[in-house]
């Protein structure tokens, strides 16, 4: 064994009766090795999970500032916050639990114009949580992952209640490794690198009687982080430092949906919510002096169901949003959050 990342086979052959020469015959990289790679998926799932805050709450967010004053074709700008919690279960062929929050703080501008609405708004977005992935056999990782970045998103809607919205962001994400491989052996390793985000969606948002409305979307995301080479650090028996490489990961899910919303009072609305989605891709990867590592990867459909709560005085500067999300499949968990928004 090299370090703890490459197994050796030998032959022996004896030279004289005092002598035995080992020759290498074959090599073959550990399938623990698997565990520094979840690092990467957990960290993919957890950008994801920035980006559907945003394209939740924070459009939401967004478009419930950005749509006051609608007699004016200049609506002025409006700020709002999304953050939400989540603890989530993610499938890799083996699995990471994750828990953490995310945050989003934008600022909007909508324009009024003849059948439509536009809406855009810049944002910053900030995120930090900590995983622990576990491989069948029982060996255990752990550690933090963290992302800052900033981005823009818009929105376009007429008046037969048609919509189309994209969202663009990127930055720096940041996760750290802890575990054991083999008995009597500790792994770590930091790395940081960039990572973009995108989502495109697509609607139509109908009334059903005076109180209540349907929103049915189509929406698809794509993230990717860039590769990057670490040294992973491993103490006690078989000490070493080893440098691997991961490769990029990317990810493209399609997710198909839609909320009802029923508004009970002037100041207040309840919406519940179904989404189906898949993960197309989201393999991760990495390689240590030439031989690939086993590779986790995302790939599969989830179910979604959210409910929320929507308190937004007519005369008031600000406006509050409750929502909760569940998931089962791969992705099995929950998000939940509050989101407070002000207009000035």
């Amino acid at each position: 064994m090299h370090g703890v990342s490459l197994l050796y086979g030998f032959d022996l052959m004896k030279r004289s009766s005092d002598e035995l020469i080992a020759t290498v015959t074959r090599a073959a990289i550990s399938e623990q090795t698997k565990s520094f790679v979840e690092t990467r998926a957990g960290a993919t799932s957890f950008i994801n999970g920035g980006a559907d805050l945003l394209a939740g709450a924070g459009m939401t967010s967004a478009k419930k500032e950005g749509s006051g004053d609608k007699d004016k074709d200049a609506r002025g700008y409006h700020l709002w916050a999304a953050m939400e919690q989540s603890g989530m279960t993610v499938k890799s062929g083996s699995y990471s639990d994750m828990q953490g929050y995310g945050l989003a703080v934008g600022w909007t501008r909508e324009l009024g114009r003849k059948g439509h609405t536009l809406l855009f708004s810049p944002f910053v977005e900030y995120g930090r949580g900590k995983y622990d992935s576990y491989l069948d056999d029982g060996v255990h990782g752990s550690g933090k992952i963290s992302y800052l970045g900033v981005g823009v998103m818009g929105r376009v809607e007429n008046a037969q209640g048609l919509w189309a919205e994209a969202a663009l962001h990127g930055g720096k994400t940041r996760s750290d490794y802890s575990g054991s491989l083999y008995t009597g052996t500790s792994s770590h390793y930091d790395s940081s690198n960039a990572y973009y985000a995108a989502h495109l969606g697509i609607g139509k948002e109908m009334k059903t009687n005076e109180k209540d409305r349907l929103n049915t979307y189509l929406r698809y995301f794509w993230s990717y982080q860039s590769g990057m080479q670490a040294k992973i650090h491993t103490g006690g028996r078989n000490a070493s430092v080893d440098e691997y490489d991961f490769g990029a990961v990317s990810s493209n899910r399609v997710r198909l949906g839609f909320t009802y919303t029923h508004k009970d009072s002037d100041k207040s609305e309840i919406f519940a919510g179904l989404a189906w989605e898949y993960e197309l891709s989201g393999k991760a990867t990495a390689s240590y002096q030439g031989y690939d590592t086993p590779s986790p990867s995302l790939r599969g459909g989830s179910g979604m169901l959210e409910v929320g709560y929507r308190f937004a005085p007519k005369d008031s500067r600000f406006s509050y949003d409750l929502r909760f999300t569940g998931w089962q499949g791969k992705r099995q968990g929950y998000s939940g959050g509050a989101h407070v928004n002000w207009a000035f």
